[in-house]
């Protein structure tokens, strides 16, 4: 919530749809919040920066497991131009 309020404005400003896709019900987890919420207001800025004028802001999370070890994955997508496929790290294979 705070990262999206963080955000806000600059999505606003923009008219750009901002889409959030958070299951209810997400199980508590140790982390470092303040990181966490740093990490995710940086990446809504840069889709919201990166997305056109009434573009689109994806934000989708969802619990996954691997081996014995649960983990959330938390996606951001916009609708801007694409990143050149040279500069694109491997992503981790979704299951």
């Amino acid at each position: 919530d705070v990262a999206i309020n963080e955000t806000s404005t600059q999505i606003r400003d923009k008219s750009i749809l901002l889409r959030v896709d958070v299951p209810e019900g997400l199980p508590r987890m140790r982390s470092d919040r303040d990181a966490l919420q740093q990490i995710l207001t940086n990446l809504l800025h840069n889709a919201g920066a990166a997305s056109p004028v009434e573009g689109e802001v994806m934000l989708h999370t969802e619990m996954l497991s691997d081996d014995g070890l649960d983990f959330l994955l938390m996606d951001v997508s916009d609708s801007g131009d694409a990143i050149p496929e040279a500069c694109v790290l491997p992503s981790v294979p979704r299951r």
